[in-house]
């Protein structure tokens, strides 16, 4: 945590869903300056996007598109990929 707190303090205008969980798991004031970038760049929704539709079974992948959906605010579109990997029988870390 004090990683990615200290790389977000020397790149302010860096983010990744990833580190968003992170803060926000931990309630980190740096949490709502790092969904606001995410919310704002749309290269992140892009990406995940294409990278869901080249791996539907990537584990990964579905939980940093849940995470980026949360951090911009539209929780509900963060589980269907979620629900296609409980559905192919592969574990994940939470319920969709």
């Amino acid at each position: 945590m004090k990683q990615i707190v200290a790389e977000f303090a020397i790149y302010p205008d860096s983010s990744s869903a990833y580190d968003w969980a992170m803060l926000n798991g931990a309630q980190a004031p740096e949490a709502e300056k790092s969904a606001e970038i995410l919310k704002h760049a749309p290269r992140f929704e892009i990406e995940g996007s294409i990278e869901l539709l080249l791996n539907p079974c990537a584990v990964n992948s579905a939980m940093e598109w849940n995470w980026l959906m949360q951090a911009q605010g539209r929780p509900a579109d963060g589980k269907p990929p979620l629900a296609k990997i409980a559905e192919m029988g592969l574990p994940i870390p939470v319920q969709p």
